[in-house]
């Protein structure tokens, strides 16, 4: 018996359901949606957040830093849920809330997303109205009152193997928090007017190379936002004498961040600053691939760091 027109489209919609059913919940994941309050403040705000997760995701909240022409320099962290779970179920939702401290006047965006993609964030905007960023507050540390800084690397763990090509991390060995390398690394001099500036060199030989490196770290704290902005730009030369080669890696990190004071007195910076590990080989024999490529890379990612202040 033929069956009529409307049975076959009842069919069609039946299957098309169970699809969207059997398919749709591991698309689903995703924040959903970011409240602050007040909107409007002096630098304490609460947050919410909701959305789906599936089992084991990281919950990252990070407010985005720009310099003066818009680009991104940093950012600073505000929250972080890792191993994110519900018992035994593989998809579920979430909702947390959190207070967060931020005192550079103006108006900014707290961005909160699972892992390290954008892909599915969600973001909401808010306002300093008073603090740091209009004009210098009573008490306030000043760049005068230090001498030195220390910047520490905080990326956990650190690359097991620092010789090897940056794609996971780039070396520590210019951050003044570490001696590795052969060298101690003397801490970051700050001058009255804010600028802060230091120099880093090692060497050491593995595996029948000859490492040395080399780099200088340069920034400004700037009194009147109480923003920290720094740079790091780092070289490495290895020279294998057995072949004559040379490969090259530039290195560069930027951070940002708002001073914050403790309450035992410490005055610090943190946040995730950006970096990028480019390899330029001499490759003139074909069958040498000293940058890990056929002919050289150019890796980036983000890496956690931290800036004590010493009087």
């Amino acid at each position: 018996m033929k069956q009529p027109l409307l049975f076959w489209f009842l069919v069609f919609l039946i299957c098309v359901s169970l699809s969207c059913n059997l398919f749709t919940p591991g698309q689903l994941a995703g924040v959903t949606s970011v409240t602050v309050d007040p909107q409007s403040g002096s630098g304490s705000f609460t947050a919410s957040v909701k959305g789906e997760a599936h089992k084991g995701s990281t919950l990252w909240c990070y407010i985005p830093v720009d310099d003066e022409n818009g680009n991104r320099v940093g950012t600073v962290d505000a929250f972080r849920q890792e191993n994110m779970s519900s018992g035994d179920i593989d998809t579920f939702s979430f909702s947390y809330d959190f207070a967060f401290t931020y005192t550079v006047a103006g108006k900014h965006s707290l961005i909160c997303t699972l892992g390290t993609s954008d892909q599915y964030a969600w973001s909401a905007d808010f306002t300093v109205t008073s603090g740091s960023g209009s004009g210098q507050s009573e008490g306030q540390p000043l760049p005068e009152q230090f001498k030195t800084a220390t910047l520490y690397y905080l990326t956990t763990p650190p690359p097991s193997n620092q010789t090897a090509p940056g794609k996971g991390a780039p070396p520590f060995w210019c951050f003044t928090g570490d001696i590795s390398g052969g060298a101690s690394i003397p801490p970051l001099t700050i001058s009255p007017d804010g600028s802060f500036k230091g120099d880093c060199t090692g060497g050491f030989t593995l595996y029948s190379k000859t490492y040395t490196w080399g780099g200088t770290t340069a920034g400004q704290w700037d009194p009147q936002t109480g923003l920290i902005t720094w740079t790091m730009n780092m070289w490495i030369k290895i020279e294998d004498p057995s072949s004559g080669h040379i490969t090259t890696r530039t290195i560069a990190i930027q951070g940002s961040s708002p001073i914050s004071t403790a309450a035992d007195g410490t005055v610090s910076a943190n946040g995730t600053a950006a970096w990028t590990d480019t390899c330029q080989a001499d490759n003139s024999d074909i069958g040498y691939i000293p940058c890990d490529s056929t002919t050289a890379y150019n890796w980036s990612g983000t890496l956690d760091w931290k800036m004590t202040f010493n009087p």
